[in-house]
């Protein structure tokens, strides 16, 4: 009987051990100490334990010290504060939201190019720094935002050849500088696109430029209200790829129609380059 009382203790006390936080297995939040250092050392971190995949991260190293993730990273959430730096070396996702008001860095990667994966809603605040890689195996990867993304950045600087997957209802891409983006798709419903320019050089704020130097696709999936599409850069194609779409009257260098249905222009674009039609859609000006 005592045997039993005692190893029953065990486990009891053994089951109020698992149900403390910041154990293994649960969720909890982490944050950078203000030196920083690296992601998987625990001394980057206060209490001393590196983030698991499943936890909730906030980068709030401030001065001259950066956080930096040298091997593939899962967070269930990240919170960049103003002041701090995460730099990225490999392969990071986030399973849920990203609100970032300091700065990110996506620095130069050895081996094959990274996959960024953003699965949740992305919120970029005023003040915040968006820094890509210019060359490099760094400059060929790929960004995908399953949710929202707002961007009301200070600076965001993609000067990489990769590709970047908007996917979610609702996308805000004009809040700051994009330059030279690779490949642009967006799909679903864009609101606020603002000045949306395909493969030119910088423009200056609220412009999203789309390839530098290199053939640049920009595919437009959904109903993008679009204030300037700028397309004429040699090599640069639009695409249209959905469905009963309304498209930019504007020059285009080269322009293809694809998908489905009607693709309805006010009045006639012009297209300087190759016009192609593609599935089943049709035009109506």
């Amino acid at each position: 009987m005592i045997k039993r009382l005692i190893t029953g203790n065990k486990l009891l006390i053994l089951a109020l051990i698992l149900m403390l936080p910041g154990l293994e297995g649960y969720a909890v939040t982490r944050t950078s100490t203000a030196t920083g250092g690296t992601w998987s050392v625990g001394t980057t971190w206060v209490g001393g334990t590196a983030p698991a995949a499943g936890d909730d991260v906030i980068i709030a190293t401030t001065g001259t010290g950066v956080v930096t993730v040298n091997a593939t990273t899962t967070c269930n959430s990240l919170v960049i504060n103003s002041g701090a730096i995460l730099t990225l070396n490999r392969n990071f996702s986030v399973t849920t939201t990203t609100a970032i008001t300091g700065r990110i860095n996506f620095a130069s990667s050895s081996g094959t190019p990274r996959s960024m994966t953003f699965t949740g809603d992305v919120t970029l605040n005023s003040g915040a720094v968006w820094n890509e890689l210019a060359a490099g195996n760094g400059s060929n990867d790929t960004f995908n935002f399953g949710g929202n993304f707002t961007n009301n950045a200070t600076t965001f600087n993609s000067v990489g050849t990769g590709v970047h997957t908007f996917s979610g209802a609702a996308k805000t891409l004009s809040g700051s500088t994009i330059t030279s983006i690779g490949a642009l798709t967006v799909t679903g419903s864009s609101t606020n696109v603002g000045t949306l320019t395909a493969r030119t050089s910088l423009t200056g704020a609220g412009t999203l430029t789309n390839g530098n130097g290199t053939t640049g696709t920009l595919n437009i999936g959904g109903t993008a209200t679009i204030t300037t599409l700028t397309a004429t850069a040699a090599n640069n194609l639009v695409n249209y790829t959905g469905a009963a779409q309304t498209a930019k009257v504007t020059t285009y260098n080269n322009l293809t129609l694809s998908g489905s249905a009607a693709k309805t222009f006010a009045t006639t674009p012009t297209v300087n380059g190759v016009l192609s039609m593609e599935g089943t859609a049709t035009v109506v000006v």
